[in-house]
């Protein structure tokens, strides 16, 4: 499916792998629905830093991360990184065909597409800059994701808005990109 619609490893299009997740869910009538939020896969070194709230000036030449933080939405963007939140028998999970765009062999980051039990989460954290920010850890790497839970809040409703978001734009209209894509790809 994957081949189908054209989404490789270094496509960089979260919402194509997203539209491509929901259609499996809603094939296999898993209840899903589109999100985004923060996404980051780590190396062991790496995720020590980020737990420890080191600033990534300060990390050492073997701590890596890759991901997609929060920034004010453009027009196409919707100011994250989507991937899916799903539900199937009394059990939450993350989606994200996507994530091996953050793949980095090299540095110790070896992922591939993601379906992740929220229930072996082995951490979850209060980043400051994402928030509640749940993580597994897969072989030698971390992922890292805000958004998706029922704990998760929209930057547009925090309290204090992150830098470089603007709240007088208006919310990322997810579900009308996504379709837009799937359309464009259909035809």
């Amino acid at each position: 499916m994957r081949d189908r619609y054209e989404v490789g490893p270094n496509s960089g299009n979260c919402l194509h792998a997203t539209q491509i997740a929901l259609s499996i869910c809603d094939y296999y009538e898993i209840k899903a629905q589109p999100m985004f939020g923060v996404f980051m896969a780590l190396n062991k070194k790496g995720y020590r830093c980020f737990k420890n709230n080191t600033p990534p000036d300060q990390w050492p030449p073997a701590a890596w991360s890759v991901g997609v933080m929060l920034e004010e939405p453009t027009e196409h963007t919707i100011g994250g990184h989507a991937f899916v939140a799903a539900e199937q028998d009394g059990e939450d999970y993350i989606i994200d065909l996507a994530a091996d765009h953050a793949a980095r062999p090299s540095k110790g980051i070896n992922i591939g597409p993601l379906a992740l039990p929220v229930s072996e989460a082995i951490e979850v954290i209060n980043w400051a800059q994402a928030g509640v920010t749940y993580v597994w850890r897969i072989g030698q790497t971390y992922v890292a994701y805000s958004g998706g839970t029922s704990e998760w809040t929209p930057p547009w409703e925090w309290d204090t808005v992150p830098n470089g978001y603007q709240l007088e734009r208006n919310q990322p209209e997810i579900d009308d990109m996504i379709r837009a894509i799937d359309d464009e790809l259909t035809e």
